[in-house]
């Protein structure tokens, strides 16, 4: 009980900064814990690569660390949800696996299962996606909700195998990705209520499109996003309020981050919440369109993407921002930004 009110009051101290612990009335008595669970949580922190950044007083951090331990103490704190916290590190030299799965139901940790990401021809989140089927409860509550959280590096547009520093075997792509998703699901018919993409410029019309039938919405940055990544501490909402509204839990998640990078970061600030399905109409037409001038510019060196609306032709923002909310502070020095950002990015 003394460590569970530590962990409560962790989470209340960095929800303070945000004015959010207010809405945190977290019940300590949990001997009597739900049957069912009502919702769950699914991470893929990936850490087979460089995740080394430095604070703003300068001190080393892991960024994959940072997340999985954000992760754990949420976990613990999970009265009435199943956690799945898969963490990808670099394969060893000499035998050993890589990959560790924690599994917490109910804020008790169920098992800790090493293994091994993937053989060679196997699809991005194939062995993660098996594991999830054959632990996961059989029975949820009536109202049961899912949430993706993806930790890494940009998910690139086209398939490759230089994503992972060590696992070479595994290509990376937004079609992949995707793919991986529907595993997670028990139908077609089953989507996330949110996924969380704490990546560089994966906030594009192609990898929305691509998600869209596996999740009612999404958020991610539509251009670069700094290591101190996007916090997912405001799903211990759930608890308190197990039927918060999406849009309120996501605006949350963006604002939470949001506000702890305008603070420490002095580049450009994206995070854009989608509601894919008002989005729906017209994210073939927009994903087309910056196929297209992708397409024309190949011959260019390789740029970071940018709003799409300072540089796609026919670009209309009343036309393709429906359903789109962004969260936006321009750099405080180099090219001058535009004040504000439609919250899609696309590559120059």
């Amino acid at each position: 009980m003394h460590s569970r009110l530590l962990l409560i009051l962790a989470v209340l101290t960095t929800l303070s900064a945000c004015g959010l612990a207010e809405e945190l009335v977290m019940p300590v008595d949990d001997s009597t814990p739900a049957k069912k669970t009502a919702y769950t949580l699914i991470y893929y922190i990936h850490g087979d690569s460089d995740y080394l950044y430095h604070d703003s007083t300068g001190n080393p951090r892991q960024a994959d660390e940072e997340i999985l331990a954000d992760a754990k103490m949420l976990a613990e704190l999970s009265n009435t949800g199943e956690i799945f916290i898969f963490h990808q590190k670099s394969k060893p030299l000499i035998g050993g696996l890589s990959g560790m799965l924690y599994h917490y139901r109910f804020g008790n940790r169920e098992g800790v299962y090493p293994y091994k990401p993937g053989a060679k021809g196997d699809a991005f989140l194939a062995t993660e996606s098996a594991l999830y089927q054959n632990l996961k409860v059989s029975e949820t509550s009536d109202n049961h909700r899912s949430f993706f959280l993806f930790y890494g590096h940009e998910i690139p547009n086209m398939a490759h195998s230089g994503y992972h520093a060590t696992h070479d075997n595994l290509e990376v792509s937004i079609s992949s990705f995707a793919e991986g998703l529907r595993n997670f699901l028990n139908d077609d018919a089953d989507r996330f209520e949110l996924i969380l993409l704490s990546s560089c410029s994966n906030g594009e019309p192609e990898m929305a499109r691509a998600v869209q039938p596996h999740s009612r919405a999404m958020i991610a940055s539509p251009q670069n996003l700094h290591l101190s990544y996007i916090r997912p501490l405001p799903f211990i909402l759930l608890e308190p309020k197990p039927q918060i509204p999406a849009d309120e839990l996501a605006e949350k998640l963006a604002e939470v981050s949001f506000r702890q990078l305008s603070r420490t970061i002095q580049t450009t600030v994206t995070i854009s919440y989608y509601q894919l399905d008002q989005a729906s109409h017209y994210l073939d037409e927009l994903s087309d369109k910056a196929r297209v001038h992708h397409s024309r510019a190949s011959g260019r060196p390789a740029a970071d993407k940018t709003d799409c609306a300072l540089i796609l032709p026919g670009f209309e923002e009343s036309q393709y921002t429906a359903g789109v909310r962004i969260w936006y502070k321009p750099s405080r020095f180099g090219r001058a930004a535009g004040a504000t950002h439609s919250g899609w990015g696309c590559t120059p």
